[in-house]
């Protein structure tokens, strides 16, 4: 709920109301201060006990005397700072949290009559189902109908565990879809970009290139984005579209140039072509037309 301090501080803070006894069953030491006691409870005091970080949160490094938070214009006096706990069974930290007396919740913030939970310390491990039985038959006794559930911590933590394999499960799943959606992806850019580079392909395959060079520069340029990274290397390749190029074969020169057109795109698909040093390469007329993209 929304709370400020007396310094002016706005925080949204998690609010228990509860009885002394929770600090003693959660292990719970106070670091300054006190914790409210049943006299506190019984008179619906308004005093407050906050975990470490939210007396951080809105005090810092203040001491703890005249302290207040407010809670819907409502001043509660802080009364003590715990030290720092960490986590619950629920895997809440505790740190994060105020404290204020049960009857003082229920009367003055909820104006309700009922409580929404109670937790039992057993003094052994080999009494919890003899306390469990106890309590269900004291709570049937009290309410008339089984309208409530006794769940001892090995089962919680059961169920907690079941919990979190359950969304380990269902992350995995989520991350393998998008894995193969992904792929689906990249696989129909790559089908995409061979259809439309089919005069380039057929260009460097009459240069000599071979299939698998072909194959390898697409998974390349799918490995690397293809955008950022080629257009590097386009641009380097397209700076040299007015220098002949020299194709050496048996001590034959096979003498390539622009032919007069400044749009030539020939050098701009030389990225990734095989030139493979047997045969013979004829080239006859002017290509530039062919090449333009």
């Amino acid at each position: 709920m929304p709370a400020h301090s007396t310094g002016g501080n706005k925080e949204f803070l998690s609010v228990i109301g509860t009885t002394s006894s929770f600090f003693y069953i959660y292990n719970m030491k106070v670091a300054e201060g006190r914790v409210f006691n049943d006299k506190d409870n019984n008179q619906t005091k308004n005093f407050m006990v906050l975990g470490s970080e939210s007396y951080k949160k809105f005090f810092g490094d203040d001491p703890l005397k005249n302290q207040k938070i407010f809670l819907f214009n409502v001043p509660f006096k802080v009364i003590g700072k715990l030290e720092e706990r960490g986590t619950d069974i629920s895997g809440n930290s505790l740190d994060n949290k105020a404290f204020i007396p049960l009857k003082t919740a229920l009367k003055r913030m909820l104006n309700q009559n009922h409580i929404d939970g109670i937790y039992i310390l057993v003094d052994k491990e080999k009494n919890l189902d003899f306390v469990r039985k106890e309590v269900e038959k004291y709570l049937f006794f009290k309410h008339g109908k089984k309208d409530f559930t006794v769940m001892p911590y090995s089962k919680l933590s059961a169920t907690q565990n079941r919990t979190i394999k359950i969304f380990s499960k269902l992350a995995i799943t989520v991350s393998i879809i998008s894995f193969f959606v992904g792929a689906l992806g990249i696989f129909a850019l790559m089908i995409i970009s061979v259809y439309e580079r089919f005069i380039e392909i057929g260009v460097r395959r009459a240069f000599g290139a071979r299939k698998i060079d072909i194959i390898l520069q697409f998974l390349m340029e799918s490995f690397l984005g293809c955008k950022d990274n080629t257009r590097l290397l386009d641009d380097e390749f397209y700076a040299l579209k007015n220098i002949s190029l020299l194709i050496k074969e048996n001590e034959k020169l096979a003498i390539l140039g622009p032919n007069g057109s400044g749009k030539s795109t020939l050098l701009k698909m030389l990225n990734g072509i095989y030139m493979p040093n047997e045969g013979q390469i004829t080239v006859e007329g002017n290509i530039s037309s062919v090449l333009e993209l």
